[in-house]
């Protein structure tokens, strides 16, 4: 059974906001080019690459180097928690979040907790682990409805309309109610443009001061709104539009700046887990009127834990296992199992792999072209006190779901929500569906110990991990669950190759956000590789006649515009006509990994020149990655300065 309001026609047309970037629709192509490369090297520390786990996914291939690896993953955690001790908790941002809470309460107003993907995951975990006896009092709202804990609706990330749509539809009274916007980065537009509607409400006096709203990032307020307004003032347009710098006096912003994420940009790593740590303090402070000392105490145990426990030496050996899952053509797939209550946090770290290093989804049985597909996701969940479908979201989130049913989005309906099956018997009935045998995960509390245990029932194979959480909270032993699973899977990635160094390189692109990452990591990797190269090959290969701008942003940010378009569920970006010519070019690039290895080879010497290039072709390469440049570099010559004007504008 799932919660809805009123069936709302929401438009099915997606469009790129142009303004993030800096550029008008009728910008030329050159200037595009030059105010999205200023744009993309203005790196947000949420964005940035961690010194500590550099060759992150060489290192976990590698047995020997893989309990380090694992050490540093483990290392990032507790830096950044120390962190979010020494300078956020009971600072006076913090402090004033808790006031502003106390005070709504006080009042009878609510406090709602919104975010997208990662973020939207972290609100809804919140008003689960919250003591009973608070729940009525926050509302969670993740972009798309409760569908998104499953999958997130990556294009509601640039929805400013939508989210305060479903704001309203979530039942927000702007007089009387708190909202606390999440959003790592600080620049999902679905979070932006309530904030900015009630700071307007604050500024012309229409509401408390106390329900002023709140943006809650993981980067500093003036670092963002230094960023921001760099590619505006460059294209000598007005100043970009963020609620930060429209309503600096009346925007609250707490900026947990603890550093870059494990695996840069994966915001589901340091940066959920730190906003879920403060956002549950302050709450579970200001509804207990706890005393402060308790809060620094609790993170201390959970530091202490994450320091103590031999966390390399026992999951080693699951990564290990985990991986060689998945391998080969008798390829296997994997089922998490355990209770009810600590569903939530692991089905998060499930269905984050998705986006993360673009696997496939956890498919839904009343979409029958998931049903039919050759590919399946790779890991699914089972609740063992769970038996009946119907009952597996509720059991997950403490509450009934919550479904928006908008005309024109499909995956908001309440239907969709209910083809999802996480129950028992979950295992037999993906087995049958994928012809695959299925290993177990079991993850379970006995006593005061974590303990997760690999089984391959076939091979009659074991493997289980311990670690101790005596003194822990219920609230802390679930982010300690967190960041050991966390470790677990990233590095159950790299060992797949699902993403090189510590970049999120096999991603898909689905948002503005994420084309800004393959633009960026793309050019960086080119650049990177042509140091010490002549750069004439470079060339011949990007250039389009007749436009002279920087070859590489031109071709990288034509060439992620084809990945946008090959995924089925986008709305157009560009015309028909430059779609069709897109489909007609040849090129099978399907994601962004693919992209660094057509550049990489693009950089070893090859001469494309088209009379000569099937003499120099002499490297090694398969068939796939040769016809994968050969239609490459038909598309960049075939490319006329009129389409590529179409493009690059609209893209950005």
């Amino acid at each position: 059974m799932t919660t809805s309001r009123s069936n709302t026609k929401i438009a099915s047309s997606y469009q790129f906001p142009f303004e993030r970037f800096g550029i008008h629709t009728d910008a030329t192509l050159e200037e595009g080019a030059k105010h999205l490369s200023s744009y993309l090297h203005s790196i947000l520390t949420t964005e940035d690459s961690h010194p500590g786990t550099a060759e992150m996914a060489e290192r976990a291939q590698n047995s020997e180097t893989l309990h380090g690896i694992i050490d540093a993953c483990k290392n990032v955690d507790i830096m950044a928690l120390e962190q979010l001790e020494e300078k956020y908790l009971l600072g006076p941002k913090f402090n004033e979040l808790v006031t502003a809470i106390q005070m709504t309460v006080e009042s009878g107003g609510r406090i709602y907790v919104a975010g997208c993907g990662a973020s939207g995951r972290v609100a809804l975990s919140l008003r689960k682990l919250l003591p009973e006896l608070f729940k009525d009092k926050i509302i969670p709202v993740i972009a798309g409805g409760d569908f998104a804990l499953v999958r997130a609706i990556e294009r509601f990330e640039d929805q400013g309309d939508y989210g305060i749509k479903q704001l309203a539809e979530q039942g927000f009274n702007p007089s009387q109610d708190l909202y606390l916007g999440i959003s790592a980065s600080g620049s999902a537009t679905f979070i932006n443009y309530p904030i900015a509607e009630q700071a307007k409400r604050v500024k012309e006096k229409g509401v408390p001061i106390f329900l002023k709203p709140w943006l809650i990032c993981c980067n500093e307020a003036s670092q963002l709104t230094t960023v921001l307004k760099q590619p505006s003032e460059l294209a000598g347009s007005e100043k970009t539009s963020h609620p930060l710098i429209d309503y600096p006096e009346e925007v609250q912003c707490l900026g947990l700046n603890v550093g870059p994420n494990a695996l840069a940009g994966s915001s589901r790593m340091q940066s959920a887990s730190v906003t879920e740590i403060a956002l549950y303090f302050a709450l579970f402070q200001a509804l207990t009127q706890n005393s402060q000392l308790n809060i620094r105490e609790e993170l201390r145990v959970l530091i202490e834990k994450l320091q103590t426990n031999a966390i390399a030496e026992q999951l080693a050996p699951l990564i290990i296992a985990e991986a060689a899952c998945y391998e080969g053509e008798a390829m296997r797939y994997m089922n998490y199992r355990t209770d009810s209550s600590l569903a939530i946090t692991v089905f998060t770290d499930l269905t984050e792999r998705s986006p993360t290093f673009n696997l496939p989804k956890i498919e839904n049985n009343f979409i029958a072209q998931e049903i039919n597909r050759e590919q399946h996701a790779w890991c699914s969940l089972e609740i063992e006190d769970i038996h009946h479908a119907e009952c597996t979201f509720s059991a997950m989130l403490g509450c009934e779901p919550f479904s928006l049913n908008w005309e024109g989005e499909p995956l908001t309906a309440s239907e969709k929500l209910n083809g999802f099956n996480f129950a028992m018997g979950t295992k037999e009935k993906r087995e049958a569906l994928t012809h695959r045998a299925h290993d177990l995960m079991l993850i379970s509390r006995i006593h005061d110990e974590l303990v997760m245990t690999y089984l391959n029932e076939k091979a009659q194979t074991k493997v289980e991990a311990r670690f101790n959480m005596a003194g822990l909270s219920e609230f802390s032993q679930q982010m300690f669950l967190k960041m050991v699973l966390n470790i677990h899977s990233t590095l159950v990635m790299g060992r797949m190759k699902r993403y090189k160094n510590n970049l999120m390189t096999h991603l898909s692109v689905g948002n503005a956000k994420l084309f800004a990452r393959s633009v960026r990591l793309t050019t960086q990797s080119i650049i990177g590789q042509l140091q010490e190269k002549n750069l004439t090959l470079f060339s011949r290969l990007m250039k389009t006649p007749g436009v002279p701008v920087n070859h590489a942003i031109q071709a990288v940010a034509t060439t992620v515009a084809h990945i946008k378009l090959k995924e089925p569920s986008s709305a157009s970006i560009v015309d028909s006509s430059t779609k069709k010519f897109f489909e007609k070019s040849g090129i099978v690039t399907a994601n962004l990994n693919d992209l660094l290895e057509m550049q990489q080879v693009a950089t070893q010497g090859i001469d494309f020149d088209e009379n000569q290039r099937d003499k120099q072709y002499t490297n090694p390469w398969h068939k796939e990655r040769r016809e994968k440049l050969e239609a490459f570099f038909k598309c960049r010559q075939q490319l006329s300065s009129s389409v590529i004007e179409k493009i690059v504008p609209k893209l950005a």
